[in-house]
């Protein structure tokens, strides 16, 4: 990445941060909700596939309202804090024009791969939805035919890409992490450490 898209893929991480921050501030006194971006009231989201907006998810739940409209395209990054995974993407909302329905596209990585096109060649996860999906956990329909990802997410960082297919449409979505788990050791491995530790304290009484 050059210097000029890093010093704007910074900004826009900060002031994508500073705003999640602020919607916070004004949902917390009434639904506790945190709002990583609401284009209602903080504008639209990138359209630059080289410099979206970056949002880094807190733990638990957090939302952001998407308002497309049929020239609209909506880039943006989500970073997982070390320790913590995605677990779900759940629909909260879905209004449309004339009963469209939206496209929602992701890849691992700090940005998608190539600009957003009808044409994309490279290999990404989506889906197509509307509003039956409301209340609807989104996340395994978009990886159901990626065998190289597997639920819950735990990619250091996620690009997503918005689209409308029609006229208009608005929606909000959920995004629920979670604490990793910490595997637990094997018994092949603890096998293995009292193994060396026997060979260890054989040598020291020899």
């Amino acid at each position: 990445m050059s210097r000029r898209k890093l010093s704007k893929f910074s900004s826009r991480f900060y002031g994508s941060l500073s705003a999640a921050c602020i919607l916070w501030l004004g949902a917390s006194t009434s639904s506790s909700q945190i709002f990583l971006h609401d284009e209602a009231v903080s504008g639209d989201l990138s359209d630059e596939f080289d410099v979206p907006d970056v949002f880094a998810l807190p733990s638990g739940s957090s939302f952001l309202r998407m308002n497309l409209s049929s020239t609209d395209v909506d880039l943006f990054t989500v970073l997982l804090p070390v320790g913590q995974q995605l677990d779900s993407l759940i629909v909260r909302d879905y209004h449309s024009v004339l009963g469209n329905i939206s496209f929602l596209g992701l890849q691992v990585g700090d940005q998608l791969s190539a600009p957003p096109s009808s044409n994309f060649a490279d290999p990404i996860d989506y889906v197509i939805f509307g509003d039956w999906a409301i209340a609807e956990d989104i996340l395994p329909l978009m990886v159901q035919t990626n065998p190289a990802l597997e639920l819950p997410l735990t990619n250091r960082s996620i690009a997503f890409w918005g689209n409308e297919t029609g006229a208009a449409s608005s929606f909000v979505l959920e995004f629920r992490t979670s604490t990793s788990p910490v595997p637990e050791p094997s018994s092949v491995g603890l096998l293995g450490l009292s193994v060396a530790l026997s060979i260890v304290r054989r040598r020291r009484k020899g």
